[in-house]
């Protein structure tokens, strides 16, 4: 005899039998929807991915083999393959009462490129809408884990300069400022990555504010270990055929910005740097002589205590008109670095966006006055 069910049963059948339909067919729409995004939203680049994974018991679903290119007359040059991208709902936040996601990338390979015959920076795509298109909701964190970003740079007649970061992590926290609401910089940002072709570390970190047309930000910088040997190529045709036999560079950087107005420093530091050696062989008179004379000024630069040469060049201005930098400051630091102190292998700690903001503040300040004074003036006449 079979057995009848309740009507309250027969719903739940039902409601069950819609979720497994849906489960079932859910994948291709949307494989279909974000392939169609990618092919047509991102001009003049193309993407495709193979396959989505749902995890609806957490409200995610995965990318599989996604693959971007720029496309032009030339044919298809490979900008970012990323094997999984997870999409999901930021439960923490939800119990917060915002509904905003996360997006993490797992092992993906991004191809820049710099060229006087067409570059490959991404540059005039809206990545950030991209992203939004494919996440239904607003993005509170953003996260690489193990990525790998390769930079080539192509001038044409210099030496092609290609450097790698491996093992490129990358996590921006906060981004919509679900949490600390009254701090000025609430997201903060973290990076790191190796570059074995040159046996440096980079670390990255940073607080900012990115809920503003400019965003406000403050961060530190630094690249450390690196081989001199490593941009020999790229130093020889600079330098007239001049090369490094031996010696270390880090580099260390600050900057903070309010408002659009940003100043920092950039500070590379060349440990034990060598440039002439006497028992090199196969070299002309003239060339040797000019190795002695660039060690020669080298030296004069160096703080022997510590075997290092070292320049601070400082960074000042407005976003949209960038000023160069002090010549006659560069030259001073690298002689304080010389003969009163020597640099120190750290950050120097000196730049945070509250100086910077206290000043901006104080300069709209002091237009405000001069304008009602004008504006008081002109009243009297």
């Amino acid at each position: 005899m079979i057995k009848k069910f309740s009507k309250k049963t027969k719903i739940w059948l039902v409601v069950l039998a819609m979720l497994v339909l849906a489960r079932l067919v859910m994948p291709y729409f949307i494989v279909k929807y974000v392939n169609k995004v990618l092919a047509n939203d991102i001009a003049p680049y193309k993407g495709h991915i193979y396959d989505v994974d749902l995890s609806l018991y957490r409200g995610a679903y995965r990318i599989c083999d996604m693959k971007i290119d720029k496309v032009n007359e030339n044919g298809k040059t490979p900008f970012v393959h990323a094997p999984h991208i997870d999409l999901s709902i930021e439960w923490k936040s939800l119990l917060e009462g915002s509904l905003v996601g996360e997006v993490v990338l797992e092992e993906p390979r991004i191809n820049f490129k710099l060229s006087k015959q067409g570059s490959q920076t991404g540059e005039g795509v809206d990545w950030v809408k991209l992203v939004e298109d494919l996440m239904p909701t607003q993005i509170n964190r953003f996260a690489v884990e193990n990525g790998t970003v390769t930079f080539n740079c192509i001038d044409g007649k210099a030496p092609d300069f290609n450097i790698d970061f491996k093992d490129f992590e990358l996590e921006a926290k906060n981004i919509r400022n679900v949490e600390e609401k009254e701090i000025p910089l609430p997201s903060s940002v973290m990076a790191t990555a190796n570059a074995p072709g040159y046996g440096g570390l980079f670390k990255f970190d940073g607080k900012a504010m990115f809920l503003k047309k400019i965003p406000d930000f403050d961060f530190n910088a630094k690249f450390e270990n690196g081989e001199l040997k490593g941009i020999n190529e790229v130093f020889r045709y600079y330098s007239g055929g001049m090369d490094f036999e031996k010696g270390k560079l880090n580099m260390y950087s600050e900057m903070a910005m309010k408002d659009g107005s940003y100043k920092g420093y950039f500070k590379p530091i060349l440990i034990d740097a060598t440039i002439f050696n006497r028992k090199e062989e196969d070299r002309s008179f003239k060339q040797g002589a000019k190795e002695l004379f660039a060690e020669g000024i080298q030296e004069v630069f160096e703080n022997h205590k510590k075997d290092q040469t070292a320049f601070r060049v400082p960074i000042q201005g407005k976003i949209e008109a960038t000023r160069n930098s002090s010549v006659w400051k560069t030259i001073i630091s690298a002689f304080s670095n010389a003969y009163i102190r020597a640099f120190q292998f750290k950050l120097d700690d000196t730049i945070n966006f509250k100086s910077v903001a206290k000043k901006e503040g104080e300069k709209k300040e002091k237009e405000g006055f001069f304008h009602k004074f004008r504006r008081d003036k002109n009243k009297e006449n």
